[in-house]
């Protein structure tokens, strides 16, 4: 059975092209030549070796080129998937709306268990693309997650600087934040 090899085909032509600079040096270096040529040897062997140089960095360049645009690449994709989520967590807001109130008027009717079905599908294909909600009521009150719309006097001292209620729900991507939780904290 043939071994697998773990070097790309561009790793290996670049290896064979600096195998095949460093040959044709070694070649030219070691030739015999009358002493009068000499000089001119030293001169192709000291060009030999300024072309390498050369070529090897023209590679270390393509190789960085190579890495920025897959660096760029990654980056332009994360950021249009969190474009496309942001678009639509107004429409999950207004779903969940609805579903609050029709559970508040006490309809339990085949519609709300459909608007229910869908706010469920909707969070779940959030959390398959990486996005989950930040956890608010009863944390405590923390300003790179939370905003503070509101204050409100509690009677216990140990609620204060904890959430109280959620305006409107934040959500994050590891760890960067797409929308703040609005949130009531208690004082």
């Amino acid at each position: 059975m043939e071994e697998k090899n773990n070097v790309s085909p561009e790793q290996n032509q670049q290896a064979k092209q600096k195998e095949d600079a460093g040959t044709a040096c070694e070649a030219a270096e070691a030739k015999e030549v009358p002493r009068a040529a000499g000089a001119a040897t030293d001169e192709a062997g000291r060009k030999c070796q300024e072309y390498l140089e050369l070529a090897q960095r023209v590679q270390a360049d393509f190789e960085n080129y190579k890495r920025r645009n897959a660096n760029l690449y990654q980056e332009a994709y994360q950021q249009g998937r969190i474009d496309a989520v942001m678009a639509f967590l107004p429409v999950l807001d207004n779903i969940e709306r609805a579903l609050n109130a029709s559970l508040e008027a006490g309809e339990e009717s085949k519609l709300s268990e459909g608007v229910q079905m869908v706010c469920k599908q909707f969070c779940g294909a959030l959390e398959s693309l990486g996005i989950e909600e930040i956890p608010a009521v009863g944390e405590a009150f923390d300003p790179n997650l939370h905003e503070a719309v509101l204050r409100e006097e509690t009677g216990d001292p140990a609620d204060a600087g904890k959430v109280i209620d959620t305006m409107l729900k934040g959500y994050r991507s590891k760890d960067r934040v797409l929308r703040f939780a609005m949130v009531k904290v208690a004082q």
